[in-house]
């Protein structure tokens, strides 16, 4: 099959001569692969959609974007389309070369409104993929809105969660006013996005990673109850200890 296409989209190369000599002519790749209904042709399918859309981090009037590449070995770059959660029409923001998988938007964002964002890919063809999965993000006022919780964000599932935002909260109220907060907060920044993204697509790892982040969760939203409990169970263990002392 792939013979009978290069045959027919061949170029004569000497007119009138011996084709057992000079073949069908020279090779057209360009007409070998277009949908020519006169001619045995190929046509080429559309790339795969990234995956792993994800809205990275928000401040005020902005939101960056961060995903897996797609697989394709012929692609030109990405696309990136937004559109407010509130509306109907999509806005194409601008052409991403292929070498890029991160994206910032400032393009007229307006605090505390919820924008959906997909992503294409493209190939050296122009044909354009599916839209990805998407992505919601939500640009913020307020100093102490600056990135998100990654781990916790992959763990439920977007950054929105009532439980996210209870430990984007204590991040922004507690861990930011003290110095060794700030020292900590930064290096979470910089360390958890990699683990972020390992998380993300694994339900199990998901899973596992509530059930790690429950306690704290827990003692953020009911500081009290979790005082209370931690006063228990510290109390609990110092009769254990003293008992045991007493026996021995």
């Amino acid at each position: 099959r792939i013979k009978e296409i290069l045959r027919a989209s061949a170029v004569v190369i000497v007119s009138g001569a011996d084709p057992d000599r000079w073949g069908a002519g020279g090779l057209d790749a360009k007409s070998a692969v277009t949908s020519d209904p006169g001619r045995a042709s190929i046509t080429d399918r559309s790339p795969v959609p990234p995956t792993g859309v994800a809205v990275v981090s928000v401040r005020s009037g902005l939101v960056r974007l961060a995903w897996e590449a797609s697989p394709d070995l012929d692609l030109r770059g990405y696309k990136i389309y937004r559109r407010a959660a509130s509306s109907l029409d999509t806005t194409l923001l601008t052409p991403i070369p292929v070498n890029t998988l991160a994206y910032e938007d400032t393009d007229g964002l307006i605090n505390e409104t919820a924008y959906d964002y997909t992503i294409t890919a493209v190939d050296i063809a122009n044909i354009e993929s599916d839209p990805s999965a998407e992505a919601r993000g939500v640009p913020t006022a307020g100093d102490g809105s600056v990135g998100l919780c990654f781990i916790a964000t992959a763990a439920y599932g977007t950054p929105w969660h009532p439980r996210v935002a209870a430990l984007r909260h204590f991040r922004d109220q507690r861990l930011l006013t003290t110095g060794w907060g700030r020292a900590f907060v930064a290096a979470y920044e910089r360390f958890s996005p990699p683990l972020a993204r390992v998380i993300a697509p694994r339900a199990p790892l998901r899973a596992a990673t509530r059930a790690a982040l429950a306690p704290l969760v827990v003692s953020v939203e009911r500081p009290r109850a979790a005082a209370a409990v931690l006063g228990l169970a510290l109390l609990g263990a110092a009769v254990g200890f003293l008992r045991r002392r007493a026996t021995a």
